[in-house]
């Protein structure tokens, strides 16, 4: 399964008139941070859990479980809230070789929020009977609040679990770095960043809006494609061990996220550099094709 998704929401906001696209730009970007962790989990692991995304085995794909949980579970609830995500990967090696990968969204201060991870990943463990590991993505506003575990004892029993939480503000200090990455949650995070900055003077607000927006959505499409082009090559160099200059430049040219999809897929099973090569000239002609042929 290819990282990239194509994005529906930029051509959609291209087609809009200005007036549309003002009255339509949401007061913060909370809502879309579910879906761009759907459309882009790996890029969301590489970007905000680097160790465990470079222990899964991402040839063999990943499986987003929202549906089953939510038909599993339709009265499993903490309060407001059910589980965010839920996507089941597959180690490089060691066991167990199954993970679920809980990804929760949490925008606000929760007294309870340590319990209901603990409740997620308690129900979730029962239902599948397989570890969890969860990665928490705090978008408040309170440098101080920074949950990572639950413990509860009474007597000799004890309960502990600990996650990993990372926390948007603490990039604040690195926006440079933000700027030059290609991930598309750097680009996510940075319009969260300014969003939390001019919540409280309207002008600006306005005028960053106005000003982002679109480039939020072109961004993380853009992003999103490029981590596309890079997980096709890192497929094609894990099953052949090179790629020639003349592949490598034709894909990193692609720009449409269907495409880059349907390479993925066949690159999975495709038997040579040959075969791909001759996969890549017929849904991607060049004008100039040298008509080389690889073993």
């Amino acid at each position: 399964m290819l990282v990239v998704a194509a994005n529906p929401k930029v051509e959609e906001f291209d087609n809009q008139s200005a007036e549309e696209k003002m009255e339509n730009i949401p007061a913060d970007y909370d809502g879309s941070w579910k879906q761009a962790v759907i459309d882009y989990f790996p890029a969301c692991m590489e970007f905000f859990y680097p160790a465990a995304h470079g222990d899964i085995d991402w040839e063999r794909g990943y499986k987003i479980l929202n549906t089953e949980l939510q038909k599993t579970f339709p009265e499993a609830k903490v309060g407001k809230r059910v589980v965010d995500i839920l996507v089941k990967v597959w180690r490089k090696e060691g066991s167990p070789i199954n993970v679920l990968v809980h990804v929760e969204i949490q925008s606000e201060y929760e007294v309870q929020f340590p319990k209901r991870i603990h409740v997620y990943n308690s129900a979730i463990e029962l239902r599948y009977d397989a570890p969890v590991a969860s990665l928490v993505i705090l978008g408040d506003d309170r440098p101080s609040w920074r949950p990572q575990e639950f413990e509860s004892q009474i007597w000799e029993s004890r309960t502990y679990r600990s996650y990993r939480a990372v926390k948007r503000l603490d990039y604040q200090n690195k926006w440079s770095e933000l700027e030059r990455s290609t991930n598309p949650f750097a680009v996510m995070v940075m319009a969260h960043l300014k969003t939390m900055a001019t919540r409280q003077d309207a002008r600006k607000r306005l005028e960053w809006k106005t000003r982002v927006t679109k480039g939020l959505l072109e961004g993380v499409n853009r992003g999103a494609l490029q981590t596309g082009r890079e997980y096709l090559i890192d497929m094609l160099v894990m099953k052949f061990d090179s790629v020639p200059e003349q592949i490598s430049d034709r894909i990193n040219k692609l720009e449409d996220a269907s495409l880059l999809r349907e390479l993925h897929q066949r690159s999975v099973t495709i038997a040579s550099l040959s075969d791909f090569s001759a996969v890549l000239e017929q849904l991607t002609p060049a004008e100039d094709s040298s008509g080389q042929q690889y073993n």
